[in-house]
């Protein structure tokens, strides 16, 4: 028997409505830029504007976010929310085109990070890879068998999920994930944000409190 460690959660949620013109408009007519981080995201565009779901078009959207942020914090971590509260810091649309990708990477300065799904093509995913790729013991024993007759939760080095409009992932911030190359012939949109927390955490009798 094998019990499984420490697993990294993805909470995965459904938006209970399809978007309505205007907020699928507003995703896709924003002013979007070239990602500074082209040297490890390549082309792919990301929004001059770092506050979409502070928008009035977008608060429906925003009270879902939040509400999914509260249901994983509290399932995840037994975040009761007393004392503090997870905030959205940014938020910003993604615009990749045909032939492009996003290289992996993870969000700094970020606790929980969350994606959710405006517009892609019917094979459009995401693809997380494992904290573990770069510890010695996961290198050397996929590097054993190369090739395994079947890939699990414990040898695979990545994990793609499917991209699904209207479809939200919520995953730790120091997760690896990207895209793989885009190969449908529309755009793929998706709005993706950043998290910290607010308020009181810690104790006393610890001598761990610590106000944010």
């Amino acid at each position: 028997m094998i019990q499984g460690l420490f697993p990294v959660p993805l909470g995965i949620y459904e938006f209970s409505r399809e978007l309505n013109s205007d907020e699928v408009s507003f995703c896709k007519n924003q002013k979007f830029r070239e990602n500074e981080y082209s040297h490890m995201m390549r082309v792919a565009k990301i929004s001059a504007n770092t506050s979409v779901l502070f928008s009035e078009t977008l608060s429906n959207l925003r009270e879902f976010i939040e509400s999914t942020l509260r249901t994983y914090c509290e399932d995840v971590y037994g975040f009761t929310h007393e004392k503090n509260e997870i905030y959205i810091t940014q938020s910003w649309i993604n615009e990749t085109s045909p032939n492009q990708r996003f290289e992996n990477h993870f969000h700094e300065n970020s606790l929980v990070s969350g994606v959710f799904y405006i517009d892609v093509n019917e094979n459009d995913r995401i693809e997380f890879a494992t904290p573990h790729k770069t510890s010695f013991v996961h290198t050397m024993m996929v590097s054993g068998e190369p090739y395994p007759q079947e890939l699990g939760l414990y040898n695979a080095s990545t994990w793609w999920m499917p991209s699904k409009v209207g479809t939200l992932y919520l995953f730790p911030s120091t997760l690896p994930h990207g895209v793989p190359l885009v190969n449908g012939k529309s755009k793929r949109y998706s709005l993706s944000f950043n998290t910290f927390i607010r308020g009181e955490i810690g104790n006393y009798k610890d001598l761990t409190v610590l106000k944010l």
